[in-house]
């Protein structure tokens, strides 16, 4: 099943514009993808999963470093691999953890990791030297994310996070963070770092050095799409919304979403307040994020799209789309083909 998503402009914008401080033309790399180069001035455009994946392998192989330029020093392409594979001979996640954070000292005097427990918890905590550039903290997003999902798939199954911490303000974009992390937040801390049962550190290492390549050809999309395996409330729900969604938008009721995994209305309304997000989000982010992929396609008009998303007019789904991202449709479409042409309609 596809657990649809697209990409929010700040796991990308910034790159592209890090990359072009350092010499690469941003405008080409998003004209390859088919994007217009005015996209680097909507800061709310979103980018389907091709689209994303496109660009940081662009990235990747015209920088040579993992990390997107976003280091004094490059990281280069085939590192992470390594890491992964010295790491996988470990035994035990706690062991394979304390391998990764060797391996950082050995690639990069700037990046530290530093494992620590007390009691039944587990902080994981990542030191980035601030002579780093750390665009608009993708770096710490991206080394907490990539780390995470590699010790869940060393186990198996998805390591379950206490809470995630940040040494930066509560950014706007944080309900990203529930694809990212899915737990509890906090921000202004000391250090970034994730929190997680103690308990984990012993789970065995199921993977097989077979299993890798499959796994490392999934990056980058990998490291911002919770996998299928997740058991949160939010994926569940996305599951069942998706499970009802054919070649129109169909979305059953929240009772009856509740009444499908066991739980109350309440507990369920619960549950995702405490994931800082809610039912009408979650069907909004859908539909969002299938109109995206719709609009990708010029055969369909915007009154397909609109009636595939569960609209029955065309201008409540324009006021709906400008509303999640800041372009009406055809505006957003022109994004893709020849730039924006004119004025926005309203």
């Amino acid at each position: 099943m596809n657990l649809r998503n697209t990409i929010h402009s700040h796991f990308v914008l910034p790159l592209l514009r890090n990359a072009g401080a350092k010499g690469l033309a941003p405008e080409a790399i998003l004209q390859s993808v088919d994007l217009s180069p005015e996209v680097m001035h909507e800061p709310r455009v979103r980018f389907t999963l091709d689209q994303y994946t496109a660009i940081l392998r662009t990235l990747w192989k015209e920088l040579d470093d993992e990390f997107f330029g976003l280091s004094v020093k490059p990281v280069h392409f085939g590192t992470f691999a390594l890491f992964c594979e010295l790491s996988m001979k470990e035994g035990r996640v706690g062991a394979a953890l304390e391998k990764q954070a060797e391996c950082f000292k050995l690639a990069t005097e700037s990046i530290r990791w530093d494992l620590s427990s007390k009691d039944e918890q587990v902080l994981l905590s990542l030191a980035i030297n601030k002579t780093e550039p750390n665009t608009d903290n993708i770096l710490t997003e991206y080394l907490l994310a990539m780390t995470h999902r590699f010790a869940g798939w060393l186990a198996g199954q998805r390591i379950p996070l206490t809470q995630a911490c940040f040494d930066y303000p509560r950014p706007n974009y944080v309900n990203e963070y529930d694809v990212l992390f899915g737990c509890s937040y906090l921000f202004d801390q000391p250090a970034p770092a994730l929190e997680f049962p103690k308990a984990c550190l012993n789970w065995p290492i199921v993977r097989t050095s077979e299993e890798l390549i499959p796994f490392l050809k999934q990056s980058p999309v990998g490291m911002l799409v919770r996998p299928e395996t997740d058991k949160s409330f939010v994926i569940k729900v996305r599951r069942i919304l998706l499970d009802n969604s054919g070649e129109e938008l169909e979305f059953p009721g929240f009772e009856e979403v509740a009444d499908k995994l066991g739980v109350s209305a309440g507990t369920l309304r619960r549950r995702l307040k405490e994931d800082e997000t809610s039912y009408q989000i979650l069907k909004d982010g859908i539909r969002r994020d299938v109109a995206i992929e719709l609009l990708c396609d010029p055969s369909k008009s915007v009154f397909e799209v609109a009636y595939a998303v569960g609209f029955s007019e065309t201008s409540t789904f324009s006021r709906a789309f400008k509303a999640w991202t800041g372009l009406p449709p055809t505006a957003y479409r022109d994004l893709g083909e020849d730039g924006l042409e004119g004025e926005h309609e309203d």
